[in-house]
């Protein structure tokens, strides 16, 4: 902690150096100098105010973070660039759709990995697309090339390597999404997001801090869904908070203990990042700084949660609410780029396994083993699978296979 962050700190809380310094139990003349930088603040000092504060020094959580969103666009260069020289999958691979998403004219899909193109105006550039489920498929795809995706960033971002091999002149990001999943702790709980909407109605959250307008009335109703945002869509930072687990339980037709042990997801602390802030990020994490720090340290920076205490002269304290700091304590436990909560063919294998299994066990018992297999053996002949779904086996065969150069 630095000087200037204590200061900082301090005058939030609403504290003169004399107060706060019997707060934390340290002498106002000596915080003073830690504020000046006149002394240097030790590891054991500011873990002392820290604990004064409410503010936890571990966290008992596990979280995954990864990119959930990202937009790159690639000027004055081809499709086939793109595909081929930038991303690295052949044009083979990719199926061409009509499309006027984000006002283009042709979508080239390979799974979730989206490209789209515009042959009219060739100045708007070409848009890769990519959800969070697209960012982990072309990372799989660069996994089996030796690539990471901070490898991959860091030359496509590189204008030594694009301009020198005339692939694009210039790429230029409109988005970036970071996701921070809380996992699921049957031992030792999770955090309530409730907790956070109770403090927000209590004027002890220095954010404007908003629930759904629809969901108010629903929320009163019964406790499931809650959704907090703060900030615009398209503007320079949206963070949502929402419990996760109630989304996987509408998208995927199950139960909240089915969505607990198979996708363990309780809540998301998603950041939708603006222009503005892109570049900053992206230096940050080719210089190698770890993705947890970048997606905690912003986020923290947005919001202040505080709680009230009566201090033994009965006067009553703000200091920070220690149980949603402790989710991002020390966040030892921060996996990066884990697998995601979508369906990829290993988890259509599996929800099969939850959901139609038992049903065609059923029909099985009904009609026995002989003509159930006839059935189905007929039901499956009947079936013709699109021929983006066929190039998309055969682009999972090929990851499988470590077959593409």
């Amino acid at each position: 902690m630095s000087g200037e962050e204590l200061k900082k700190m301090r005058k939030k809380l609403g504290y003169t150096l004399r107060g706060f310094g019997e707060k934390v139990g340290i002498p106002h003349t000596t915080l003073r100098g830690y504020e000046n930088e006149t002394f240097s603040l030790s590891e054991e000092k500011a873990n002392q105010i820290k604990q004064a504060l409410g503010l936890s020094l571990e966290s008992s959580y596990e979280l995954h973070v990864h990119f959930d969103y990202l937009k790159l666009t690639f000027f004055d260069s081809t499709i086939s660039t793109v595909l081929e020289k930038v991303i690295g999958i052949p044009k083979k691979y990719f199926v061409m759709e009509e499309s006027n998403k984000h006002n283009y004219e042709a979508k080239y899909s390979c799974g979730n990995i989206v490209v789209f193109d515009r042959t009219s105006d060739t100045k708007q550039g070409i848009l890769m697309d990519l959800t969070g489920q697209g960012v982990f498929e072309l990372e799989q795809h660069l996994d089996s090339v030796g690539l990471t995706f901070r490898d991959w960033l860091g030359k496509v971002l590189a204008p030594d390597w694009y301009l020198s091999r005339g692939h694009y002149s210039r790429v230029h990001s409109t988005r970036l999404d970071l996701a921070i999943d809380e996992m699921y702790d049957p031992i030792n709980g999770n955090f309530d997001l409730y907790e956070l909407k109770k403090r927000r109605d209590q004027d002890l959250i220095k954010t404007d801090f908003r629930v759904y307008r629809e969901q108010e009335k629903k929320f009163n109703e019964e406790h499931g869904g809650l959704t907090l945002y703060y900030g615009a869509r398209g503007g320079g930072m949206f963070v949502r908070f929402y419990e996760k687990r109630y989304e996987l339980v509408d998208k995927m037709r199950m139960t909240v203990d089915e969505v607990l042990e198979e996708y363990r997801i309780w809540n998301r602390y998603e950041l939708e990042i603006g222009k503005e802030y892109n570049e900053h990020i992206f230096t940050d994490y080719l210089n190698g700084v770890p993705l947890d720090d970048i997606a905690i340290n912003l986020l923290l920076s947005k919001f202040e949660v505080y709680d009230e205490q009566v201090n033994d002269y009965g006067n009553v304290d703000r200091v920070f609410y220690e149980p949603f700091y402790e989710i991002f304590g020390s966040w030892k436990k921060v996996k990066i780029n884990q697998k995601r909560e979508e369906p990829t063919m290993e988890r259509s294998m599996r929800w099969m396994e939850i959901q139609g299994v038992p049903t065609l066990k059923m029909i099985e018992l009904y009609l026995g083993k002989d003509t159930f297999r006839k059935w189905l053996a007929d039901a499956m002949d009947k079936v013709e699978l699109s021929d983006k779904k066929l190039k998309y086996i055969a682009f999972e065969k090929s990851i499988e296979e470590k077959g593409l150069n």
